[in-house]
């Protein structure tokens, strides 16, 4: 703005000197040197600050004013007043005409004006649009100057949009090696944004990757990393691992991680994968979660699942992921302390009083004298206001053994305590199940009654239970009493570990026939099932030694029962003694109760008919599990047949 003004005072200058150039001389020619006029009163003439003489006519000739006498002067017949001049312009007679104009103002300002160059010409409006122009000229420089970095970024960033729009299209038709061509060189990508070149530069990681560039591709995709929010680049990275197995490292955990999760049934890769994490000892979380996602097929699978326990017990981790592990150790380790003890906390935390008392029952056969098992009984009980029947649980164990260190510890610690109240210890505690119903028989008085309904409805749980025998076992010991001897040493290296390994308890063993328990149908079916696969593996290999053949008969049954310090009593037990008589050697016999309870439809069954059984109204329906004898899991073989009672 202040260029504008100042031009336009430049303009008026010139303006007004061409004025006065123009005004002066016909000022002087007409007023001064005629001596009508002094200079100072012709200026003011001019001005128009004083009036001209009356006696003075003033003519325009040729653009100059000069006073004439009349004799010069004539007119036409128009009225036009016309003048005889030179070529100069100066009256004389006789010459061309021309015509003159009278000044008819009394101020001579307007009159000269008019005939100036500057209205005639139009300099005035020509000179304000030169300034005009060389304003506006300035300001489209200025302008253009102060928005270059602007253009100059808009420049670019079209630049960049054209280079990432050709780098995408090469990556989605997967053409790497042209992309490498043309954008893997640093000038390809010189002038672009650091955001830019590093998109680019994520998009030739992944391309050298591809075409298994280790020494470009590798370096490249650490300093891409950062960009990589699709997670892409990092499976990509797995991959070229998966597929070079010897250039991973440990801090290559990330990429691992990423293929696998994209790959979850690349199996080949997920054993490399456990191997690797064992190897150097990688406990991330996101790896132990995928090493449980794909425990089951893993040929190592008792060392990873040792490897994830401790990683996880390490932490202390309690997440769903981490339960449902720890529930899995109890099945396939029952004799491992350490998931029951988590476990155990972990519900008695959650004050889960059923699932934590069943866990520190398991715990007080494996670890008695573990003293957090018992500060955990302790909590339990006394968050549920039931200290006085774990009072009774150590005085079952006092009953046994007197002077037994823990119970009486527990005893006293139970008794100091202000919650407890030893009236609510019934007195009926110690009595077992038969005593119990002979005495519920006999009892008259109503309190004493509910006293007694209330210790059997606690003896009460929901358990399956297994029993088996060998077939003929009575005719097969008259004829070979030494051999078989070394069958019944062969069925308790069988049936007892792998009862424990799927979380049940042998109660009883009475000869060649056990008796077992389980807190669910599904673990009972596959001990079972795995039991007899073992047993006719093993008389495969009886077969090749030329030695007799032993079957056993096996019958599970699930529902209602009564738990008396591990013992089990009740019309569902004698059922699945039933089921067991009932039963064909080499297969596995159950009741419908038992299919009922089963949570998923894993497993097959064939109906084979009813059964009366001793105590119910109604016959029991018997059904066959459906299963392929010889898939046996090699390392269950494995485990079972290294002893030296197979191999001698």
């Amino acid at each position: 703005m202040a260029k504008f003004i100042f031009r336009i005072i430049l303009l008026g200058i010139l303006l007004i000197g061409i004025y006065l150039f123009e005004a002066f001389p016909a000022l002087y020619q007409g007023l001064i040197k005629k001596g009508e006029l002094n200079p100072v009163d012709a200026v003011q003439v001019l001005i128009g600050k004083k009036m001209a003489p009356d006696h003075v006519d003033l003519f325009w000739i040729h653009n100059r004013l000069q006073p004439l006498a009349d004799e010069f002067i004539y007119e036409d017949n128009s009225k036009r007043i016309f003048v005889h001049t030179d070529a100069s312009g100066n009256p004389i007679e006789n010459q061309s005409e021309h015509k003159v104009f009278k000044v008819v103002s009394k101020t001579l300002y307007l009159d000269i004006w008019s005939r100036s160059y500057i209205p005639k010409f139009f300099l005035h409006w020509i000179g304000l649009g030169l300034v005009i122009l060389w304003t506006l000229k300035d300001f489209i420089l200025d302008l253009l100057e102060r928005t270059a970095p602007a253009r100059e970024q808009k420049r670019k960033a079209k630049q960049a949009k054209n280079l990432l729009a050709q780098a995408t299209k090469m990556m989605e038709s997967k053409q790497y090696q042209k992309l490498v061509d043309k954008m893997g060189k640093p000038e390809d990508r010189a002038g672009l944004t650091s955001e830019d070149s590093d998109k680019i530069e994520w998009m030739l990681a992944i391309a050298y990757l591809k075409l298994n560039n280790a020494d470009k591709g590798i370096p490249m995709a650490a300093k891409a990393k950062n960009r990589d929010e699709s997670g892409e680049l990092a499976i990509e990275l797995g991959a070229f691992l998966s597929r070079n197995p010897a250039k991973a490292k440990a801090q290559d955990l990330s990429y691992l991680c990423a293929y696998l999760e994209a790959n979850p049934s690349d199996s080949d890769f997920a054993k490399f994968f456990a191997d690797f994490c064992l190897k150097h000892k990688l406990s991330d979380k996101k790896a132990v979660s995928l090493l449980i996602k794909h425990l089951e097929s893993l040929s190592n699978t008792e060392a990873v699942r040792n490897f994830v326990l401790q990683a996880l017990l390490q932490e202390r981790v309690l997440s769903s992921e981490a339960i449902a592990f720890y529930e899995l150790c109890k099945i396939q380790d029952p004799e491992n302390v350490e998931p029951y003890l988590i476990l155990a906390e972990y519900k008695t935390e959650k004050n889960l009083y059923k699932e934590a008392l069943d866990d520190l029952e398991k715990l007080l056969n494996l670890d008695y004298e573990n003293q957090v098992v018992h500060d955990l009984l302790f909590n339990l009980h006394k968050n549920n206001g039931k200290l006085s029947e774990l009072y009774q649980i150590y005085s079952n164990v006092l009953d046994q053994v007197p002077d037994e260190a823990i119970a009486l510890t527990q005893q006293r610690k139970i008794k100091d305590d202000p919650d407890f109240d030893q009236s609510k210890i019934s007195k009926f505690e110690k009595l077992t199940m038969q005593e119990l119903f002979a005495r519920k028989q006999t009892i008259k008085d109503e309190a004493e009654l509910a006293e007694i309904e209330e210790v059997i409805e606690k003896r009460k749980k929901f358990l399956t239970i297994m029993f088996t025998d060998i077939k003929g076992y009575t005719k097969l010991s008259e004829k070979y009493p030494n051999d078989m001897m070394r069958v019944v040493l062969q069925g308790d290296q069988i049936l007892p570990p792998t009862i424990n390994k799927h979380g049940g308890i042998v109660i009883k063993k009475i000869g060649d026939a056990y008796m077992a328990r389980f807190d669910n149908a599904k673990d009972a079916i596959v001990a079972a099932m795995q039991i007899q696969q073992l047993i006719i593996e093993n008389n495969r290999r009886r077969a090749e030694n030329d030695v007799f053949p032993w079957e056993i008969r096996i019958g599970i049954n699930t529902g209602w029962m009564y738990d008396q310090n591990g013992d089990v009593f009740g019309d569902e037990v004698n059922v699945a003694s039933r089921v067991e008589s009932s039963g064909e050697p080499n297969h596995v016999f159950c009741t419908e109760g038992t299919i009922k309870a089963l949570s998923d439809n894993t497993f097959k069954f064939e109906f084979v008919g009813e059964k009366e059984v001793k105590g119910k109204s109604m016959p029991i329906k018997l059904y066959r599990l459906t299963f392929d004898p010889n898939n046996l899991d090699p390392s269950l073989a494995g485990e079972v047949f290294s002893n030296e009672i197979f191999n001698s």
